[in-house]
């Protein structure tokens, strides 16, 4: 008869406060005087903190944002700000003379800057992606994947292409684009921008059509694909 295999019990331990503090602890304390907390890390995350997962069945049953958007991805990398991001557009011109793809860019935030997004300049241009913003009437979600500081917004809305460090230079900001619009070249898209067109054609939302039509059920209406006047 074989023996049952028994895993491996799990603690975990936290220790808060100054520097000097968790010196003294630590020197007053061992292995054995610590109050350990054993913990139970069950797939697919295996968490090694204490988590409480009393709200985990709730939460679950929403969807993440990149499963509601089909279209997304982290904004631009500008690798070289001092030469290609200005406070004014005048200061870019003298600069670059002959370039046509001066523009406003959502640099910080709150902070909207002028670019040369030029993609031989622009180390990430994500130019798929900032296409459906460029000269378009569209919003886009920014969100963050990860946060490792104390933030006041982990959100944000934009109609520009946009700064990946927008919301904070220590977390990449991801795009989501409300709108998509039909592929086209991309310096043709650029060459565009001077002029904002309220031309809609041809876009259709950047929406799962399963999950938007569940929210519409739920919420007893119906979903169009554009704004339409009440009858």
């Amino acid at each position: 008869m074989s023996k049952v295999k028994k895993t491996a019990q799990v603690f975990h331990f936290d220790l808060h406060g100054k520097r000097e503090f968790k010196y003294d602890f630590l020197n007053e304390n061992s292995l054995n005087t610590l109050q350990w907390n054993e913990l139970k890390p069950e797939a697919p995350n295996f968490f090694l903190v204490k988590k409480d997962f009393d709200q985990s069945g709730i939460y679950e049953k929403g969807f993440k944002v990149d499963e509601l958007f089909l279209i997304s991805g982290m904004g631009i990398t500008t690798g070289n700000d001092k030469e290609i991001i200005d406070f004014e557009l005048k200061s870019l011109k003298f600069k670059f003379s002959n370039s046509n793809n001066l523009m406003k860019v959502y640099y910080r935030l709150f902070d909207t800057r002028y670019i040369n997004y030029d993609t031989k300049l622009v180390e990430r241009a994500r130019e798929k992606l900032m296409s459906n913003l460029l000269g378009k009437e569209n919003i886009g979600l920014i969100s963050l994947k990860g946060v490792r500081n104390n933030l006041l917004s982990k959100f944000g809305i934009t109609k520009l292409i946009t700064d990946k460090s927008v919301i904070s230079t220590l977390d990449n900001g991801y795009i989501f684009p409300l709108y998509l619009y039909p592929d086209t070249n991309a310096q043709q898209t650029i060459g565009q921008t001077h002029t904002s067109t309220s031309s809609v054609q041809g876009r259709i939302p950047n929406l799962n059509t399963k999950i938007v039509l569940q929210i519409a059920e739920k919420l007893g209406l119906t979903f169009t694909n554009e704004k339409t006047s009440p009858t």
